[in-house]
């Protein structure tokens, strides 16, 4: 992911379906503890965009993120086994240039997108969701 932060995140893994501030909240609600977790995150077209839901992921604590193209949003589009390429930085620019003000539009925890194959095993195996389509 372009401008993810080099780091390792460790953590539970919590499906944390859009990435909204709604779904994070409505989850924490229902008892989910995002704090020093692996959000996993489903991106879908039009919806909202990968670098909010990496910084609302981080506002809730987690110490990660997993981003995955939604497998009925983008079936026909990409290949089961393919990953979305997606920059997490939340505003236009090069962070790296002296003239770019914007501090805080690149992440501090590292983002990695999966295909939908791969979430579809994470989510299967590695926490309680269930009906994850295929």
């Amino acid at each position: 992911m372009a401008y993810s932060a080099s780091a390792i995140g460790k953590g539970p893994l919590l499906y944390a379906h859009l990435g909204r501030v709604k779904d994070f909240a409505d989850l924490s609600a229902a008892g989910f503890n995002f704090s020093g977790s692996v959000a996993a995150v489903r991106l879908r077209r039009g919806a909202a965009a990968a670098a909010d839901a990496v910084a609302n992921a981080r506002r809730f604590g987690c110490a990660a993120a997993v981003l995955f193209p939604d497998p009925l949003e983008y079936a026909g589009l990409i290949l089961d086994d393919e990953a979305l390429a997606r920059s997490v930085k939340a505003r236009p620019g090069d962070p790296s240039s002296p003239y770019f003000v914007g501090g805080g539009s690149v992440p501090d925890i590292p983002v990695v997108s999966v295909s939908p194959r791969l979430a579809r095993h994470l989510l299967t195996n590695y926490t309680r969701v269930k009906g994850v389509p295929e």
